[in-house]
């Protein structure tokens, strides 16, 4: 039985090292081919340029036809060989794009990223990964004021020029794939993914809409965008970026960080910054001593065993 333990025990080290292997061999080049996935959605999602699909239209559909069934191929072979993240490897499959996010098939617990390599998923990894992307993310959505002021004033000369119309669609493109690429990283590594996304309708409004509106599209049988659905869409999503970004400079103090650089200053307001969230804290630490004592109550009123006080508590 002892032989037979060791035997088992020694299978599944065996299993855990060949998973091991496979995920640090597929991380890098799985991670390049999700984002030329994007790169590819983002294209097909906003350039609407005849000429441009005139030319490239089969380049894009063999790109695609050629990279998705990689993602199935990867779970595959997970799958073959004990992998873990059966759901995690099924929803690759069906949005590729949260292969960015995608975490180790040994025990869930690790995220590979550019430059750092693979990290453990602590708190502390995602305040650092929020960090990292703030200011760049800040400086892409401020590419947003030349794209909509195009869209909005120069319709004319967009339409008379056909390379600054593919232009202004490849910015506003590369735009949205960033977005994109950014929710996905900081959403594999929050603790809390629902509440993440409540705090950040705006972000997914950017990236959903113009999926939305293509699949609209495509609904109404077009080959071609509608001009007006595709400018209503525009608008809501440079608008977005545009509040994105704005909010991202209050976060990051960007602007306190420009001007005022003086670390004694930045230590003071720190501090402040760590009073004002404890004096939240104490409160809701308050709320849930009250509502525990009215759990008590009633536990009371319904003959359940309670402490003696729990009554005197809840009036209280």
């Amino acid at each position: 039985m002892i032989d037979g333990f060791r035997v088992n025990t020694q299978t599944e080290r065996d299993t855990s090292t060949i998973v091991s292997d496979l995920d640090r061999r597929l991380a890098a080049p799985m991670f390049v081919i999700t984002l030329v996935f994007l790169a590819v959605i983002a294209v097909v999602l906003h350039i609407d340029e005849q000429n441009f699909w005139d030319t490239h239209r089969t380049r894009v559909l063999w790109c695609l036809a050629l990279v998705y069934p990689l993602f199935p191929v990867e779970a595959l072979l997970h799958w073959i060989y004990g992998g873990r993240g059966l759901r995690q490897n099924l929803l690759f499959c069906l949005i590729p794009i949260a292969r960015l996010g995608g975490r180790d098939h040994v025990d869930q617990s690790h995220v590979w990223l550019p430059v750092l390599g693979w990290q453990k998923i602590t708190r502390q990894t995602s305040h650092r990964l929020m960090r990292y992307f703030g200011a760049p993310m800040i400086v892409i959505a401020l590419l947003v004021v030349p794209v909509i002021a195009f869209e909005l004033f120069f319709d004319e000369l967009l339409a008379a020029n056909p390379k600054l119309k593919l232009g202004v669609d490849a910015t506003s493109a590369f735009i949205w794939a960033s977005f994109a690429a950014e929710f996905v990283l900081v959403l594999s590594v929050v603790n809390n993914r629902l509440r993440y996304c409540r705090q950040n309708w705006m972000n997914i409004a950017v990236i959903v809409l113009p999926v939305v509106a293509f699949l609209r599209v495509i609904q109404l049988g077009r080959l071609l965008r509608l001009n007006q659905l595709v400018r209503t869409t525009r608008v809501f999503r440079l608008r977005g970026l545009v509040f994105r970004a704005w909010r991202g400079i209050v976060a990051l103090d960007l602007i306190d960080m420009i001007i005022r650089r003086d670390p004694s200053v930045r230590l003071e307001r720190t501090k402040t910054l760590i009073a004002e969230k404890q004096d939240e804290i104490d409160v809701l630490h308050h709320e849930v001593t009250r509502l525990e004592r009215i759990v008590a109550a009633r536990a009371c009123e319904a003959n359940e065993p309670c402490p003696v006080d729990s009554k005197e508590d809840a009036n209280s």
